[in-house]
């Protein structure tokens, strides 16, 4: 039970949100604001999976709400980055006002790195492959033969 399980695959770009950004954020564990055991002084909670939390719902408040969706956030142990995030937008100017004005001026965020997703698997199954006219990077030998 629960080994395999069925999902739907949403397609962003149907939905307007057709640009896809992959962030890499460096956080300062001590900035992010947590609550700490009294006797230890250690955190209560992750400050890793707090910020991550802490992201996702200023992105599901104005003024980003509308146009911001965070696919995923995922912590990763080592450089160069601590949280990576999937994030879909509408436009590409939309993304440079999330990451300015709403990411780097979250608590506990150092730096960031934005990359825009070129090419992803996902992408494929969720809006099916494109057909080699709109496919530069599938090259002269793919080219498929008719009968």
């Amino acid at each position: 039970k629960g080994i395999l399980m069925e999902g739907k695959l949403v397609n962003f770009a149907k939905l307007g949100y057709g640009f896809c950004y992959r962030i890499d954020v460096m956080i300062n564990p001590a900035e992010v604001k947590f609550k700490r055991d009294h006797a230890t002084g250690m955190p209560t909670e992750n400050p890793q999976k707090k910020l991550a939390r802490d992201i996702l719902e200023r992105a599901n408040t104005a003024p980003f709400k509308d146009w911001v969706i965070i696919e995923d956030i995922t912590i990763l142990l080592g450089n160069p980055a601590d949280l990576s995030m999937t994030v879909r937008v509408p436009s590409h100017e939309d993304i440079f006002e999330f990451v300015t004005v709403g990411l780097r001026t979250c608590p506990g965020v150092m730096n960031t790195s934005t990359s825009y997703v070129s090419w992803s698997i996902m992408h494929e199954q969720r809006e099916g492959p494109k057909p080699l006219a709109e496919n530069p990077e599938a090259g002269p030998n793919a080219a498929t033969t008719q009968s």
